[in-house]
């Protein structure tokens, strides 16, 4: 029997071999959610420095490709606002209810500190800012 992600089942399989992109002779184990390439495990033992992880950082293909065969809902990323400066990194937050004098403390101890700050949003929710000491550059993770 052939499965798709059209296929009605009672449970959903989370055990799979992935057909590798760049070597067709290999092929992967993947058992939700991990996977035995070597590009997980590293993935998996050095999260991206200067921002918060994000979900799909953590993600090789293989794994996106098996969820994508099982059916699963793959997980939405929220969205982010990398490469901004000091102004448009304001003008995000405050268009979102901060209070700039909160917004301007925050975005300075997150330039010259280093590791993200959070800064509290109009309606309550909180927002994560992060600066990246390489480019110069602010980014914004809103909630979702």
């Amino acid at each position: 029997m052939s499965i798709t992600k059209d296929t009605v089942m009672a449970l959903r399989p989370t055990a799979f071999e992935v057909q590798s992109e760049t070597d067709p002779e290999r092929t992967y184990r993947v058992q939700l959610p991990d996977c035995w390439c070597p590009d997980f495990r590293y993935r998996r033992a050095n999260p991206p420095e200067g921002r918060p992880a994000r979900l799909e950082d953590f993600f090789c293909k293989h794994l996106w490709q098996a969820f994508k065969a099982a059916g699963w809902q793959v997980p939405v990323p929220r969205p982010d606002y990398e490469g901004l400066g000091t102004t448009a990194a304001r003008k995000l937050l405050m268009a979102r209810g901060a209070v700039r004098d909160t917004v301007d403390r925050q975005l300075t101890a997150t330039g010259s500190l280093g590791g993200p700050k959070r800064v509290r949003l109009g309606d309550g929710q909180d927002a994560t800012v992060w600066f990246d000491r390489f480019s110069g550059k602010y980014g914004v993770r809103l909630p979702a």
